[in-house]
């Protein structure tokens, strides 16, 4: 039996080859069958690091932020921040294309492992533990916590510096052989006249030709293109990154932005080691260190392999070209108005930069893309440092006005320091497709006996791979349980264990009695159209917005899936969101199920434009 208070605090990242005593308390990071396995063999008390760490979240989320807000802004070298190191005169700071900033938590794992940091020393600290072993921890655990603890290393994973900075030169080398390609290809494909409307995307996967009709079909901005030139006579165009080695048909609204590039500007942002040379001059500043410094702990060493491979890797050469190539399109094509869909993302920076220093006074608009939460935290910045460029004047460039999906994100925006009047709710067109309640009546069964779980995935791969794994396990030992999986249409996830779906997404929703997810657009679609949708629990960043507006079923243990899942097949409408649930998800993420946000964008585009 355990004793109230554990010797120690066993941390597991993979299974150690000796076995804690039972006195041990066990904190465990893996996956949920080896959890569930783990749970059963010991004797001892097993703690789930989903769970546990629901307490600390926030306070995790607002350590992050902070340091990666602060970092660049403190003044060392010679009174100067990292920020005015990287600026050049008539510039932003090259700072806002490095990846610690964009704080990418779906391709960074920084802000997932500064979580386990904090739910690691909340479970020690609440069981007055002073002595933890951590089992298969990456590299920056043993030298944090043994700031505060007596920490014994097992299976110890080793530092990846060196090889994080071989792979960012390659990703350099390689984004320069690809784009010294495409700026060939393109050359001569700089379509004459102008634009009033210029809409920012990628050819061709943010929009594309149809083969059949000749149309541009464009994945984010939907309608909103035609809208704005039958509504207000407005002429649009594209200002497209080219993103693979083939080029469109010669098309009068497509600028290629590689077209306005040459050798010297490729060659220039490549052997640009300025950032490089800024970081080294203040790596050892104590001022710089002292930055990162949270509550009881110096985090440092989560920050040191990202700070180091951003300055090496493409990031910047590629937020530099977009910048040079944009500034350039604006001067001949000179638009009043530019519309993103990338918000706060480095390549919208850029975009947003070049459309600046085009000297147009060009109206910049973001066009939100896909539902935000509190951890998604690529879209915040902090409304002082990062916002307003204190203390060193280097803003990050951010649009004008963001039109916002619903009033949460309306909320959130506003976090970051803009205007009231500067984030408007107005839908987003790329979800006009919303129907409310449609599916209310199809689970109105009172027992089950087969029950279909869809696993909607996201774009990060290591949580819809949990998720997965979770959803097979409860299948061992639940043969009425069919398993299918739709993948989201960006993610590189590659799995075998369950059926890809190939329908589209009506069909998925509708053939499915229970939605599961880590974050998806998907499923708060689904929920809105009455659906009983569950949230499989992260072991790192939540990105669901769904599960911060709503009350829905979560879990963090195969145990506890299990159980829900016998508990659906009893009585299956218990689960059915009611009116006023969906209604509030609806207003909060959507705004309205009316099929009109392109045409109420436009009109205030219009508004806009004629008031200049």
């Amino acid at each position: 039996m355990a004793e109230e208070h554990p010797r120690r605090l066993w941390v597991y990242w993979k299974q150690p080859k000796v076995t804690p005593d039972p006195s041990c308390l066990i904190l465990t990071f893996l996956s949920p069958s080896a959890e569930q396995r783990l749970k059963l063999r010991h004797p001892g008390e097993v703690l789930f690091g989903r769970e546990a760490s629901l307490t600390v979240r926030k306070q995790a989320r607002d350590a992050y932020l902070g340091v990666a807000a602060r970092l660049a802004a403190v003044p060392a070298v010679k009174g100067k921040t990292l920020r005015q190191l990287l600026t050049s005169p008539g510039q932003s700071s090259l700072w806002w294309y490095h990846r610690v900033s964009a704080k990418d938590c779906e391709a960074d794992p920084t802000f997932d492992r500064i979580i386990a940091l904090f739910t690691i020393v909340k479970v020690a600290g609440d069981r007055g533990i002073r002595e933890i072993v951590l089992v298969g921890a990456p590299a920056e655990f043993p030298a944090t916590l043994g700031q505060k603890f007596r920490v014994r290393s097992l299976s110890r994973r080793s530092g990846g510096v060196a090889l994080a900075c071989v792979r960012a030169l390659a990703s350099r080398v390689a984004f320069g052989l690809k784009t010294g390609y495409q700026c060939w290809l393109a050359r001569k494909y700089q379509p004459t006249g102008k634009f009033d409307i210029v809409f920012s995307g990628f050819w061709n996967w943010s929009f594309r030709i149809d083969p059949a009709s000749g149309a541009i079909l464009d994945r984010y901005f939907a309608e909103l293109p035609k809208t704005l030139e039958s509504a207000s006579h407005l002429s649009v165009g594209w200002f497209a990154w080219m993103d693979n080695r083939q080029l469109p048909e010669p098309q009068r609204s497509i600028v290629i932005l590689q077209s306005e590039l040459n050798f010297r500007d490729l060659l220039q942002s490549l052997f640009n080691f300025k950032p490089l040379l800024g970081l080294v001059r203040l790596w050892k500043h104590a001022q710089f260190r002292h930055a990162f410094a949270v509550e009881r702990f110096n985090v440092f060493s989560f920050f040191r392999e990202g700070l180091v491979a951003g300055v090496l890797d493409s990031g910047i050469p590629y937020g530099e070209l977009v910048a040079v190539a944009t500034e350039r399109a604006c001067r001949r094509v000179e638009p009043s108005v530019t519309f993103s869909f990338l918000e706060h993302f480095p390549y919208a920076r850029a975009h947003y930069e070049g459309v600046k220093r085009g000297g147009l006074g060009t109206i910049n608009y973001t066009v939100q893309h896909a539902s935000y939460c509190s951890e998604k935290t690529f879209l915040f910045l902090d409304p002082e440092i990062e916002f307003s460029g204190h203390p060193d004047g280097c803003a990050v460039p951010h649009p004008h006005f963001v039109l916002a999906m619903g009033a949460f994100a309306q909320e959130l925006f506003l976090e970051c320091g803009y205007e009231p009047g500067q984030v408007i709710v107005t839908g987003s067109p790329c979800y006009d497709r919303i129907m409310n309640g449609d599916l209310m009546a199809k689970s109105a069964h009172s027992v089950k006996k087969e029950v279909s779980l869809l696993l909607v995935g996201g774009m990060a791969v290591y949580p819809d791979l949990e998720m997965i794994d979770a959803a097979c396990e409860v299948a061992k030992s639940m043969p009425e349980l069919s398993v299918s999986f739709r993948k989201h249409p960006l993610s590189r996830i590659k799995q075998d264990r369950v059926q890809v779906t190939k329908g589209s997404l009506d069909e998925d929703v509708r053939s499915a009695d229970i939605i599961l997810f880590t974050y998806s657009t998907v499923a708060e679609e689904a929920f809105i159209r009455g659906c009983p949708v569950w949230q499989w629990l992260p072991q790192g960043f939540n990105a669901s917005a769904l599960s911060e507006v709503v009350s829905i079923p979560r879990f963090g243990s195969v145990e506890s899936l299990y159980d829900a899942i016998l508990s659906y097949r009893s009585d299956p409408t218990k689960y059915i969101p009611d009116e006023a649930a969906r209604r509030g998800v609806l207003s909060r993420l959507f705004n309205r199920a009316d099929r009109q946000a392109a045409s109420r964008i436009a009109g205030l585009v219009s508004g806009t434009l004629k008031s200049k």
